[in-house]
């Protein structure tokens, strides 16, 4: 992304608006994979640019990035009120939901798990799995289903949290979605019988893939 934003980043920029907008949505990726790594300064700085470029070009698809984004960088750092405004533009959305959209609900669930809001995550997502199997949305549908396993995980439902688990770990799927359904599956096998046939150990390779803290 940070090679992306150097090409395009330059007085060429000012004169081509696709040019212009394609720079904002990379200071907009760079922002959200910010918010990933929990570098909630980056992030602004990032998005501060984005948030200018959306205005300048009055891109639609990009503002909507910025405001989303914004959103889960403020939650992140613990400003849970902005979450009603977040469901808000989800809201807002078009009758087909695309990624943009589809990301808000993943993200807000992630993070309504990892921050313990566990009775809004649940119903965020019997709403949200079945609008991502609606549009056709797998990677999304499988990341919100390991959100629904870790959060069964959490209030002691081990049976349900290896269903959602073993769901994402049977089908095709992300690298990113596997992590918390492997750890899941690993903890459960432990706790049980107290051998993890080294599941742990593979959940822990694949988190250190991504560097992304949040995760």
């Amino acid at each position: 992304v940070g090679d992306a934003i150097e090409v395009l980043d330059g007085d060429a920029a000012q004169h081509d608006p696709n040019r212009l907008c394609q720079l904002g949505h990379g200071f907009a990726m760079q922002a959200f994979l910010a918010v990933q790594s929990s570098r909630a300064d980056i992030a602004a700085e990032a998005l501060a640019r984005a948030r200018d470029i959306a205005a300048a070009t009055g891109d639609p698809n990009l503002s909507v990035r910025v405001r989303l984004i914004g959103y889960y960088c403020d939650i992140l750092v613990g400003n849970d009120g902005v979450r009603d405004q977040l469901l808000s533009v989800l809201a807002s959305g078009p009758r087909h939901i695309d990624e943009t959209y589809s990301g808000g609900y993943t993200n807000l669930t992630y993070f309504d798990v990892e921050q313990r809001r566990l009775g809004a995550a649940a119903a965020l997502l019997d709403t949200s799995i079945p609008l991502m199997v609606e549009h056709d949305l797998p990677i999304c549908r499988m990341v919100q289903l390991g959100s629904r396993s870790r959060l069964h995980l959490l209030r002691g439902d081990w049976d349900d949290a290896l269903t959602d688990a073993d769901s994402v770990l049977s089908n095709p799927s992300a690298p990113l979605a596997r992590t918390w359904p492997l750890l899941i599956r690993g903890l459960v096998a432990l706790r049980r019988s107290g051998d993890d046939a080294g599941i742990i150990d593979d959940a822990w390779r694949l988190a250190c893939r991504f560097g992304e803290l949040v995760r």
